[in-house]
């Protein structure tokens, strides 16, 4: 995680063209490397295929409560699994990370999209 840090902290300094979008990425991507409980690539997967299963978000809703993640990390891996499952585009999920992060309701709308 210290070299990820790292990584991010570099590119952003030799960044040209920094503007507050930057700044605003780098916190929250500086807030899910302190968790360390942001899911990987191989368990948003795994949560896909459950969705599509009849029941999948409730079954998804189930296995991610049992995890005990916080609200930060619970929003990203919704909006992982919408982008995955091609609900939202990517831009569209930057746009909605951007302004409504830590919006009461903002986790449970995603979630009503998936």
């Amino acid at each position: 995680m210290k070299i990820l840090f790292k990584t991010i902290f570099i590119i952003l300094l030799f960044n040209i063209s920094i503007n507050a979008n930057s700044i605003k990425y780098f916190k929250y991507a500086t807030k899910l490397i302190k968790n360390n409980k942001a899911l990987t690539s191989k368990e948003i997967k795994e949560l896909a295929i459950l969705l599509k299963e009849t029941q999948g978000t409730k079954k998804v809703g189930q296995v991610l409560s049992k995890m005990r993640l916080p609200n930060e990390v619970l929003e990203d891996t919704f909006m992982r699994l919408a982008i995955y499952t091609k609900r939202i585009e990517r831009k569209e999920a930057e746009d909605m990370i951007e302004h409504l992060k830590n919006v009461p309701g903002f986790r449970t709308t995603l979630r009503k999209i998936i």
